[in-house]
């Protein structure tokens, strides 16, 4: 079979990634659109004893999957010129890794049971455990879509899957109606991952081990960190699932994913498509700077935006979109919502760290958020209740960001000040929303949808206004800003008066764009 030589391509920045970006904002959006879409209807369907009971079994799961969340992946993609043998010894690994996790989980099964005082948690640890040995076999060479920042691909490889498993679980729901559409939806998801994997690209990998030391250098320290972030973001459902019953657990579970996902399925995919770019500059520090610089301007606007948003519309959003048995869920939303944004802001940070190098850093970072994180949610729980914990949560991630700014300058020719120049106007603009809404919500109709909607257009007109006035008065700075007038002077074909950036700041606007970039295809590796 032939053999495709690593690609040596120069990386073309204002061609390849901006002619691409196109790609991967349809792709976020309409992965985030199904996956909204299904968990809706799901809760429509299902009870919250039944989110419950699998959120207990997933959490056992993933505490011991994390394990195998080495970090090979990324360690092949800041590979400078990866071979056959290099990608090879990642999928070999992920096989071994998958079935030693399948194994342990079948042995710790019985103690998921007794942790959570719920005998079926064992039954479905066992079941769910199987999804780790058959992700192992995986296609590696999807990882090269990655890697080579293209994308028209990974848009075809994320939606077929995303589809299908929406059909499969949907179908599971509406015939099965218990919990057991959800974990034959799980595994059959993964099933469908690894069949389309296949399909959508020729590379077909072979057993071998050869190259384990050289991608083990790299993965240690990203296993410690990914260990420490699992900890960090899933304690307070350790301790939730631990104290309370199933149906409180299922109530703080999708809580969590609803307050938290409209933000953090917007900024944090394009952590996947902002790895391999910094990479790639990460020997230029100013020019690091430079892009890290834009990337959290507009993390920030987007952030500031959601999670406020969603902490305002939290009654009228659960209502509408999960129906009345999910109304113990809202005070949880409201209170969770700016955590994602938090999280959000530090993980832009966190991103950056790894890509130019510095694993030992990002692992201190992860390890001291986990030290924080875990006695601080242990003790919410002890003495408070689940809105407790929700609230220690959102403020434990709001105390780390100092942290997070203070090791970017220490690596990078920046200072927390800059960080905070590009913040304050979108902090700023999230008050004034917030203040609007809040008055005005006692005066609308007591209709949920018809509220829910006219919150949301006049949340977007308040914030949207009072960010750019805040630009306009303070000198209409280089930054995303300056693109949203042209956006709106586009929309009503208006001219709209805005000074040309200057030519430095050319490489700024790559990066802004790539914030909303997730990732990409390539031809890097060889293939059979």
């Amino acid at each position: 079979m032939n053999e495709i030589a690593p690609s040596a391509a120069s990386f073309d920045v204002n061609g390849s990634l901006i002619r691409n970006s196109a790609w991967m904002v349809g792709l976020r959006w309409t992965l985030r659109g199904i996956g909204l879409v299904s968990t809706f209807i799901l809760a429509r369907l299902l009870t919250p004893e039944d989110f419950g009971l699998v959120a207990m079994a997933a959490l056992i799961i993933g505490l011991v999957e994390v394990f195998g969340q080495t970090g090979q992946i990324l360690a092949l993609i800041r590979h400078p010129n990866p071979s056959r043998e290099h990608f090879d010894t990642v999928w070999t690994m992920s096989i071994i890794i998958g079935a030693v996790i399948t194994t342990v989980l079948w042995g710790l099964a019985p103690l998921s049971a007794e942790f959570f005082h719920e005998p079926r948690a064992a039954e479905i640890t066992r079941i769910l455990a199987l999804r780790a040995l058959i992700g192992g076999f995986e296609n590696i060479g999807v990882v090269a879509f990655r890697k080579d920042l293209q994308f028209s691909k990974e848009y075809s490889y994320q939606v077929a899957q995303r589809v299908l498993n929406f059909a499969l679980t949907i179908s599971l729901a509406l015939w099965l109606r218990s919990y057991w559409a959800l974990i034959l939806g799980i595994l059959g998801g993964r099933l469908i991952t690894v069949a389309i994997s296949y399909r959508i690209h020729l590379y077909r990998p072979r057993l071998c081990l050869s190259k384990t030391r050289e991608i083990w250098s790299f993965s240690a320290w990203m296993l410690l960190v990914h260990v420490a972030q699992f900890l960090q973001d899933k304690i307070d459902e350790f301790v939730v699932g631990n104290m309370t019953d199933t149906e409180t657990m299922g109530n703080y579970n999708v809580a969590a994913d609803a307050a938290t996902a409209p933000t953090v399925e917007m900024v944090l995919p394009a952590t996947r498509a902002l790895f391999p770019i910094f990479s790639r500059i990460a020997g230029d520090r100013s020019a690091l700077a430079e892009a890290y610089l834009g990337v959290f301007s507009t993390t920030a606007i987007v952030v500031c935006a959601s999670a406020t948003g969603v902490m305002l519309v939290a009654g009228d959003f659960v209502a509408v979109l999960l129906g009345p048995r999910w109304s113990r869920a809202v005070p949880l939303v409201e209170l969770l919502a700016m955590s994602g944004a938090f999280y959000c802001l530090m993980q832009s940070g966190i991103t950056l760290i790894g890509a130019a190098g510095h694993g030992r850093t990002s692992a201190v970072l992860a390890v001291s958020r986990a030290v924080l994180t875990i006695p601080a949610i242990v003790t919410a729980g002890w003495l408070g209740s689940v809105e407790a914990i929700a609230a220690t949560r959102t403020a434990v991630a709001f105390v780390f960001i100092p942290g997070v700014f203070i090791a970017l300058a220490r690596i990078l020719p920046l200072r927390p000040m800059d960080l905070l120049r590009r913040l304050w106007r979108p902090a700023a603009a999230a008050a004034a929303m917030a203040a609007v809404i809040k008055l005005a919500h006692p005066l609308l109709p007591d209709v949920a949808p018809v509220r829910l909607v006219i919150e949301i257009g006049a949340g977007a007109a308040i914030y949207g206004g009072t960010l750019l006035s805040l630009w306009w008065l303070a000198g209409r700075p280089a930054g995303p800003e300056r693109g949203l007038v042209a956006a709106v002077g586009r929309v009503f074909a208006a001219k709209v008066a805005v000074p040309s950036p200057p030519a430095t700041a050319g490489r700024l606007r790559i990066f802004v764009v790539a914030t909303f970039s997730s990732q990409s295809e390539g031809r890097s590796i060889p293939r059979s």
